[in-house]
């Protein structure tokens, strides 16, 4: 029964699991030009976090972005501004945690330390956001700051590399990651490149794989993607694949030598949209209880609480659709269904709807391919979920009309 429900879980998927998201992504990320150096400042926020309003048959949303970069003696260099509107067609997008608007201003500066202070402002509800200021650094050399590259998108009649490194971080997942990292610098055959994640050596080898080209970042269709030009500074740009096999959640150090120079550069692998129900290992263990015995529970929980992570982690190896990554995306599904059955099941006088017949049912199945909710002859609200796999429905009654919805059927 067990490896039925775990199946199940591979074939249904929770598309409106809570998450713990943070609000704003940017990054400023620079490349040589002609004579300076350019500049691309790249932001994401969901659509989440923006204020939806009504209009015909569709949601409208729009947000002004402004920037102002200051050097090093806290003086106002530039001022740039942008702006974006979104319409979507239902309301369960604008709730949506997993898409985002993304944005992109290119500006050009000289050798020098930077700060770029953002202002976001929401139009419809005149809300204000400042985040914290990125900062950059500017200095002529060989080496410049790798790309975080991940699958491509398509830009007219051409597919492009994405550019997925928003926030400076490397996505924690298990889609195929690669790195581009330019060098300056004529007759440089390879580059050396080592990688530390949490102080462990993950990767250090010899890197051959390259091209010759003018990098650049541009917006298609609301996404960042990069692109190969020939009419500037050309680099020479190494590539690293599939970087993300070997790498976990928390810090990475990227070493990286070319032509006589060394420079290191610092990251954080990030879960971006981590369920909330993984931030207490305990209480995820003990979430396991909708598929494993109580025995097996106790076992995992009988450690000091330092291994509940290592613990956890190993108890879903077992079931991992994709060992060759660290990432393990049928973990993160089952803990996507855990917080959304909290947020969604809750009845009236509880705090929490975690422990209901119908967060059981949501957490082992998944989402439903139809739920009908209607009034039975006793005047009781019923819901009855559909699944197509495995090929059953389940009937549930809210008998005190406190949203609490017990299984009758199933």
């Amino acid at each position: 029964m067990k490896k039925l429900l775990l199946t199940s879980l591979l074939l249904v998927s929770s598309l409106t699991a809570q998450v713990q998201q943070k609000i704003f992504f940017s990054s400023a990320t620079f490349l040589p030009s002609d004579s300076s150096f350019t500049v691309f400042y790249a932001y994401s926020i969901g659509y989440n976090q923006l204020v939806f309003e009504k209009k015909d048959e569709s949601y409208y949303a729009a947000l002004n972005i402004s920037l102002e970069i200051l050097d090093d003696k806290n003086s106002l260099v530039k001022r740039l501004f942008d702006s974006k509107q979104l319409t979507v067609k239902n309301y369960e997008e604008t709730n949506d945690a997993s898409k985002q608007i993304n944005g992109l201003i290119n500006f050009q500066l000289p050798e020098g330390k930077y700060s770029i202070q953002t202002i976001i402002t929401d139009l419809n509800s005149k809300r204000e956001l400042k985040p914290r200021p990125d900062s950059v650094v500017i200095k002529r050399g060989k080496i410049f700051q790798p790309l975080v590259i991940g699958k491509s998108i398509e830009c007219g009649q051409t597919k492009y590399p994405g550019f997925i490194n928003l926030g400076g971080s490397v996505p924690f997942t298990d889609d195929p990651i690669d790195l581009i990292i330019p060098i300056l610098g004529n007759g440089i055959e390879t580059i050396k490149v080592a990688v530390l994640n949490n102080g462990e050596e993950v990767y250090h080898s010899e890197v051959k794989d390259k091209f010759v080209s003018t990098l650049t970042l541009e917006l298609c269709n609301e996404e960042i993607i990069v692109k190969t030009t020939d009419k500037h500074l050309k680099t020479t740009n190494f590539i690293v694949k599939n970087i993300n096999e070997k790498l976990g959640e928390g810090m990475v150090q990227l070493t990286v030598e070319a032509g006589g120079e060394k420079k290191i550069f610092s990251q954080y692998v990030v879960w971006l949209n981590k369920p909330f129900s993984l931030t207490n290992t305990e209480s995820a263990i003990k979430s396991l209880k909708y598929i494993e015995d109580k025995k097996a529970i106790d076992k995992m929980l009988d450690n000091d609480e330092e291994m509940y992570s290592s613990i956890l982690k190993e108890y879903w190896k077992k079931y991992d659709p994709t060992p060759s990554t660290k990432f393990n995306p049928l973990m993160g599904e089952y803990y996507g269904r855990v917080d959304y059955a909290a947020k969604n099941f809750k009845p009236i006088d509880q705090p929490t709807g975690i422990n209901t017949d119908r967060a059981k049912t949501y957490i082992k199945y998944g989402k439903p391919l139809k739920v009908e909710r209607y009034s039975n002859g006793s005047g009781k609200v019923v819901e009855t979920w559909h699944y197509e796999n495995p090929g059953r429905k389940f009937i549930f009654v809210d008998k005190e009309g406190t949203g609490n919805y017990i299984l009758q059927n199933g």
